[in-house]
């Protein structure tokens, strides 16, 4: 993750929790559960995504196209599919 990508991920946050906090009248509780767990969930994303936390299996955290190590291997050119023509 590039420091411009860290940034503007930073920015959309917190004005984000700006604009609920202000604009969306709700009860103060409520509104410190949702405060924590975007700030937790961008934590969580941001350290995944810088690679911090490679072991965490989470997809939103894929950024940039990058391929998760995970999955079934590509079909080669001889596996037939199930919409194929015999």
């Amino acid at each position: 993750m590039s420091v411009l990508s860290l940034v503007t991920s930073l920015i959309v946050v917190v004005v984000l929790l700006w604009l609920i906090n202000g604009y969306i009248p709700m009860d103060g509780t409520l509104k410190k559960i949702l405060n924590v767990v975007i700030v937790v969930s961008a934590v969580v994303w941001l350290l995944a995504g810088s690679g911090v936390l490679g072991g965490v299996a989470m997809p939103f955290a894929r950024m940039g196209g990058r391929q998760s190590s995970g999955g079934s291997a590509p079909r080669s050119a001889s596996t037939p599919t199930r919409w194929s023509a015999c």
